[in-house]
């Protein structure tokens, strides 16, 4: 069996929080997969802000090379933005190229996930879902198995009109 590997990624997430947590008894299994695994601060890209910092670690890529820089972007040749979305980002995401090598993945809730992109194994997009969307899964069968198991999946809800009344979904 091959190696496998499990990341956590916290927006927002510091140690100064989190280590005192633990040290109080909170956050157990937080505190044994640090002690068994590897962690470490990372220094996050220019600007911090969530959606270009997901994408830098997805791709590897700062935000010139991926194209996100803010929840919102400029659309290429216009004036015009929309949100941060899966097919705005340049390059391959690395469930992308995992699962091109015959990898199995699963992915849950990382930020400009939506919509999800083809994998193999599961994808759940993040909180940027526009309101009303029932495809924020891969494989889509999954959103109905989640939602008939546990009722409608919560997602922050963007209104299809993100800004400025400009139809983007």
């Amino acid at each position: 069996m091959g190696t496998k590997v499990f990341v956590i990624a916290m927006d927002g997430g510091c140690f100064e929080r989190l280590v005192p947590w633990m040290d109080q008894g909170e956050l157990p299994h937080l505190k044994a997969i640090m002690k068994e695994g590897v962690c470490g601060e990372l220094e996050s890209t220019i600007p911090p802000i969530t959606a270009p910092a997901f994408s830098s670690f997805m791709t590897g890529k700062n935000p010139g090379g991926h194209g996100i820089y803010d929840y919102i972007n400029p659309v290429e040749g216009s004036y015009e933005f929309q949100p941060a979305h899966a097919y705005a980002r340049r390059g391959k995401d690395l469930w992308e190229i995992l699962s091109e090598k015959g990898k199995r993945v699963v992915v849950l809730n990382v930020p400009t996930t939506y919509p999800p992109k083809s994998v193999n194994g599961a994808l759940i997009s993040d909180f940027l879902t526009p309101e009303g969307k029932d495809d924020f899964t891969c494989p889509r069968s999954l959103a109905d198995e989640i939602q008939e198991t546990f009722g409608p999946y919560p997602v922050w809800s963007v209104p299809p009109r993100f800004l400025l009344g400009q139809d983007v979904w």
